[in-house]
Order: structure tokens, then sequence, then C-alpha cells
């Protein structure tokens, strides 16, 4: 894609600097500065583009050729040349070879520009393959000028199906002396002959290549390679659809266009990657549907298993795939391996037909029973494949956590709360964040436990929902004239709405719920606290203070919140807490973490009901 967006940047440059050079012609002020760079504008004066493709056959890959036709019409060369081996070949069946062509014409026939055939040994097998070609192509070798550039194409596969015969040479001597004074000459051939035995033909034509600019190409071998002789560039190009193992541009082994630039100095040269041509429909409001769906739950999901009691042994977690598309749905998925969970099956893989849903349940075990704040998620790669009508199979990998979580109980208490920021009246915290489910900033800050985590607990009484926070730092970075998300602290997610039906669609809007930020003073005065508007509204009462081994924090609720976001008394709220550890300086994120008990729930990861607690 990238390619593409370059071809399309350099044509609006082009358009801008004329514009602007011709503007500023009759600016008398041709020392000051200027908006723009120095060299000229690429103009018209013999500048032209064409791409090559390469070979197609030797067991080629069904539809990447046709595939690349459709992306050489984006890029909109000049014209289109190959360098052989276009359809299988070796058969003498005259209709099987028609067949064949016939194939292979209705690929390129959506070009818009001119396609130029070189014979290949898979295009001139035998004596028949001949014979249709010259029914079908007359000449098997030629040439041919555009804009003062001599194109030369050559047939390998004469004496016996190897090498160039006396009669080739004499034309092509005829040729490069007709056109001694043409800014610069291409060769294209199938077999690559100067990496060969030594061809007495091929070595006539290239000594009468000298003295005057040239490039050579040529394919066959299925694996790029650039040389030098005679201080000149000779190249073997890679494939367009034929058998390849596709290691890539380190092996040599890729599909590929290459694309000629004809500058006034002589050609540039580029290998345009298939996978990285992109027509303008690379991304539409559709497709962007079709993606999202994959993430948010709507196409794949739940994302979590929920139990009655914070103890998990065994359940059934179900997974719907719902395909929104016109076309069917291609789902591979296999679970890694988890420190206490089987999962059954651990691989799995359907594909769904169009506007369609498919279930399918999961058999999970623990090893033993368990917290489940104990449990880590279960992780499932996947690999889904759109095959939409009419463009290109619309390929998306992702990354899902199957959580193991619980509605978790907010006991009532009889003794009040003192907002204080000292935890004395709170005896027991149940829920811990030592296993971050969410780490934000840089993952590799984080050192584990010791270097931050928290643990904290839940309450409510007539008047108040309480969470009492105790976090772990091993050094607070404070500064009091910065404000929270700066600096070691704590972020609190509260929303007081009834249970949404999506994971995390309203959440991501701040105005729907509590966001507080809260960093540790010595003192209740010197603690710096955030309240965006909604929070000071509501009534929150909040104390952040140090300790000895980090700090400690006390939020307070008004009920009378909770019940107006409900419409009647509170049964339920969602909670989420982040911790802010800052490792260097206030504000240097590189050298800080954020760990969450839960998922963030801005992120691709929050699920339904997350950090539910009921009262």
């Amino acid at each position: 894609m990238k390619y593409l967006r370059c071809a399309a940047l350099i044509a609006l440059v082009v358009v801008v600097c004329t514009a602007t050079r011709s503007a500023s012609a009759d600016d008398p002020h041709t020392d000051t500065p200027k908006p723009w760079t120095d060299p000229d504008p690429n103009g018209n004066d013999g500048r032209f583009h064409f791409a090559i493709v390469s070979d197609r056959t030797g067991g080629h890959r069904r539809g990447v050729f046709a595939d690349a036709i459709r992306k050489v019409n984006l890029l909109d060369p000049d014209f289109v040349v190959s360098v052989g081996d276009l359809v299988e070949g070796d058969t003498d069946d005259e209709v099987e070879i028609d067949r064949m062509w016939d194939e292979f014409e209705a690929i390129v026939a959506p070009l818009t520009m001119p396609f130029y055939y070189v014979p290949g040994n898979h295009g001139r097998t035998n004596d028949v393959m001949e014979r249709i070609w010259t029914q079908r192509f007359g000449r098997s070798y030629y040439h041919f000028t555009y804009r003062n550039v001599l194109f030369m194409c050559l047939n390998t596969e004469e004496m016996d199906g190897l090498g160039i015969s006396p009669e080739q040479v004499a034309y092509f001597r005829q040729t490069l002396a007709q056109h001694a004074g043409v800014r610069w000459t291409f060769a294209f051939m199938h077999r690559p002959l100067w990496m060969e035995p030594e061809d007495p033909g091929w070595l006539a034509i290239e000594k009468l290549l000298q003295g005057r600019p040239y490039t050579v190409f040529a394919g066959h071998l299925h694996q790029y390679m650039k040389s030098r002789r005679f201080n000149r560039r000779y190249f073997v190009l890679a494939t367009t659809g034929a058998v390849s193992a596709l290691t890539g541009p380190s092996h040599g082994l890729f599909d590929h266009i290459m694309w000629v630039s004809m500058e006034g100095d002589g050609p540039r040269l580029s290998n345009l990657m298939l996978d990285g041509i992109w027509d303008e429909n690379v991304r539409t409001e559709r497709t962007a549907e079709l993606v999202d769906a994959l993430f948010d739950g709507s196409a794949l999901g739940p994302e979590a298993l929920f139990c009655e009691q914070p103890v998990f042994e065994h359940g059934t977690l179900q997974i719907r795939l719902t395909n929104l598309s016109d076309g069917p749905l291609e789902l591979l998925a296999e679970f890694a391996k988890h420190s206490r969970l089987t999962p059954k099956p651990a691989r799995f893989e359907r594909t769904v037909p169009a506007r369609s849903s498919m279930p399918i349940e999961v058999e999970l075990r623990a090893d033993k029973s368990a917290s489940v704040d104990d449990i880590p998620p279960l992780m499932m790669d996947w690999s889904a494949s759109y095959q939409l009508p009419g463009r290109q199979p619309l390929d998306v990998d992702g990354t899902h956590r199957f959580a193991i979580d619980a509605i978790f109980d907010c006991p009532h208490r009889i003794q009040p709360v003192i907002v204080d920021g000292h935890l004395d009246e709170w005896t027991e915290f149940p829920y811990a964040c030592n296993d971050a489910a969410d780490i934000a900033f840089n993952s590799k800050n984080w050192k584990g436990p010791a270097d931050s985590s928290f643990r904290f607990a839940t309450a409510y009484d007539d008047e108040f929902a309480y969470v009492a926070i105790q976090a772990t730092d091993e050094r607070i970075v404070f500064e009091p004239a910065s404000g929270p998300w700066f600096q070691d602290g704590l972020e609190i997610r509260f929303d007081a709405r009834p249970p949404q039906p999506d994971a995390g669609a309203e959440p991501r809007n701040p105005d729907t719920f509590l966001l507080i930020g809260i960093c540790p003073g010595e003192t209740a005065e010197d603690m710096v606290i955030s309240h965006r508007p909604v929070v000071a509204k509501a009534g929150v009462k909040a104390v952040c203070l140090r300790t000895d081994t980090g700090f400690e924090a006390e939020i307070a609720i008004p009920a009378r919140y909770l019940d107006d976001k409900q419409g009647g008394a509170w049964e339920t709220f969602r909670l989420n807490i982040a911790q802010d550890d800052y490792d260097g300086d206030v504000g240097d994120s590189s050298k800080a973490s954020q760990i969450w008990w839960r998922p963030d729930w801005r992120s691709r990861q929050d699920y339904r009901r997350s950090g539910t607690f009921r009262r």
C-alpha cells in the first residue's frame, strides 16, 4: 500500500510544485526563503513509466497473476512487458494449449495499456506450441521504441529449446545499428543466459550492446537476483504467481511487479510487492465495520466466562461467530497453552455463510479450583478471512482474551467509613492487581508486583459506595504542581449506569462515568486530585496519602448519584482501577507503566460486565 500512496503523493507534489514555480516565476525576491525545495518539477521531457511482470507458471498459484494485472491498472504505466512463462505448456494437445492461451489472454484483457509478450520455455515447449505461438502472436523476437528508448524482446528458446539463433543475432545486429542514437536500451528475455553455460548467440548480442547504456531483465529461475556485467545492471526477477516458497526478500522469493521510471539520466527501478499495492477501496466504511466487528464482540464474542461465585473449577465458554458480510467468513482459531486451564477443543476451524451465525462451545477445566483473580486470561490467536464478492479477500488476524470473571458482592457496612486516606477501618482487601490485566505506556517498564501493585475493597452504606485502595510503589514520583496522569497515582473509573449491552462502547466516553485521578500527598492538603465536572457535581470524596511502602486511597461516591443513574435504588456498579508508576521524571512516560485491574474500558480487550459489583 505504501508504494501506491507514494505514487499518488508524487503526482500531487508535481501538480503543486509546478503551480508554485509558475506562480513565482516573476517574483523578484529570488534570494528570499521559499516554501519549496530546489529540484525542478518532474516534467514530461522523455519521462515515462513501465511495468515488468515475471513468471506465472511452473505450477502457478491461481489468481495471483490476475491480481497483479488489476494492480498494474491502478498504477497506470505507459505499457507492460513480460519475461515469459505465461502458460504452463508441456503438452502437444492443441485444444488444451488454446485453452491455456485463451485463459491468459482473458487475464490481461482488462489492461488499459499495451502488454508485450516474451516467450518462455513453458510457452514454446514443442513444435505444436511454437506453431500456435506463431498463429496467435507472430514473431517470437522483436523490438519497439518509445520516447527515444529501444526495447528488445528476445527469444531464448531457439536452438533446440535453449539459446539464441544466428538469425536472431542478425536481426538485433541490424536493430542496434539502426538505433545507435537512442538514449537507453532495454533487453528482455526469459532465461538469464549470462548465468548459464555460455550461449554464443547471447554473447554476440551482449557484445553488440557495449558502448551504449542498457539494462537487462530475465526470469525463469523464480528467484530475484541483481548482477553487474560490463558495469551494467542485469536482473533476474522473482515471480508473479509462479511456484515459489515465498520466504521473502532476503531469499529473493516473493511475488512482485518491477516498476521502471525512465528519467532523463536513465532508469530508476523499484520492486512493488503485490501485497503492498491496493486500490482505493483498501478500507471503506463497510470493510471497517466488518473488521471492527471481529474485535468489538459483535462478530466474535463473548470474551469472558462469568461464575456465580468468585471461585472457578470448570465451565463452558460460549463463542458466537456472526458473519455480517455478503460472502463467507473463514475463521481459524487456536488457544495458547495456559498455566491453569485446559480448553477443549484447543483449536477449531469454521466457515460461516453470509449473513448468518454459528455457535461454538469450548469446555474449560481448571487443574484445581482457584479464585478468578488468580486465573490469567485464556489467549486465542485467530485468522479470519472475508471472501467478499468483487474484491480481494479481506484478511484479519488478531488475539482475543477470554477472561474467567465473576459478579462480585459489595458488602454493606454498619459502621461508617471516615474518608481520610487512613485504612484503619478496613480489615480485608479481597481484590488484587498483582498480575495486570492490561499494561499501558510500555509493558517492559513494569517489573512486577514489587515495582507497582495494589489491592482494594468495596463497601456501601446508606449514603455512599466506597472504594479503599492500598498501593505498593518502591519510589514515589510526585510534584504538587503537576496533574494526575503525569506522576505516580491512581486512576479510578466508576460506571453507575445499569448494565450495558456492549462491553465498552459507552464507557469509552468519559462523560458517562466518573473518572478520578488522584496522586498521593503527605497530607490531604497537598495531594493532587483531578475532577472532571461530572465528578465534582456528583459530590465525590477522595483522599490519597503516602505510606512507607507506597500510598493508600479512599473514595466515596454518593448513593444518590448511583440512584439517579439507575432510576431508583441502585443494584450494581462497574469499577476499574489503574496505577500509574513513573520510575523517571514527572511526565516522562518512557520510563513509566500503568497497570489495570481489568482491561482498560477504552481498549479492545474490554469485555461486557468486567468489574461488576452488586449490592
